[in-house]
């Protein structure tokens, strides 16, 4: 798509420069110049937005962090999820982090079948996984293992 964009800027400059000679209006190259901005920043709209993403640690837009927490909790043994996040370092690594509540499960079985999971479906394969097998966290609220 860059280099097609990049055709359309030569083709269209040349286009201009023709235009000038024959017409000898200055106007035809500040609207060509106008285009070709408009067709820079329209491409570096993505690239900005993926930049800023990653710079925010936000999660990365084709991954449910619903849809993983839900993943996870199905996996034997798993009996609750909390502080999960998912986050991006660059456009390919994809890293997560969370609690896991366990009811008395191996808990070593337990975290590779989670990261198992997580790479098979999301390509996930930078993991933080804490496993709690009773109440540790400093906060009050039903996230915690009881």
């Amino acid at each position: 798509m860059h280099l097609f964009a990049d055709t359309i800027s030569s083709v269209a400059v040349i286009a201009a420069g023709v235009a000038l000679i024959v017409t000898s209006l200055p106007m035809i190259d500040l609207a060509i110049s106008a285009l070709i901005a408009a067709m820079i920043a329209a491409g570096a709209m993505g690239i900005i937005r993926d930049a800023v993403r990653i710079f925010l640690q936000g999660t990365p837009p084709h991954i449910d962090p619903a849809e993983v927490l839900r993943d996870i909790v199905s996996i034997h043994g798993a009996a609750s999820v909390h502080g999960l996040h998912i986050w991006s370092i660059n456009s390919s690594e994809v890293f997560l982090s969370c609690h896991i509540c366990a009811g008395g499960a191996d808990t070593d079985r337990l975290i590779r079948n989670v990261n198992r999971m997580l790479e098979d479906r999301y390509g996930i394969r930078h993991t933080a996984i804490q496993v709690e097998t009773e109440r540790i966290c400093s906060f009050e609220g039903d996230n915690c293992c009881r």
